[in-house]
């Protein structure tokens, strides 16, 4: 991962832990680390490319 991407990867983990979110880390793909969310009525998985992008897939619970 290259730093603009790490640092964007550190500054998400340091906002959630600034708010007490839990969160977990994952790595399924090559030049990726996700970082799954649980919040009240939602989950979401946040991937973080090797190339500094982002991507989000957010879940709502309908009940």
């Amino acid at each position: 991962m290259n730093n603009h991407g790490f640092s964007k990867l550190v500054a998400f983990l340091n906002q959630l832990e600034q708010e007490r979110i839990s969160y977990t880390l994952a790595h399924h793909q090559d030049e990726t680390i996700m970082v799954n969310v649980a919040v009240a009525g939602e989950r979401w998985e946040v991937e973080f490319f090797e190339d500094g992008s982002v991507e989000v897939e957010r879940f709502v619970s309908s009940g």
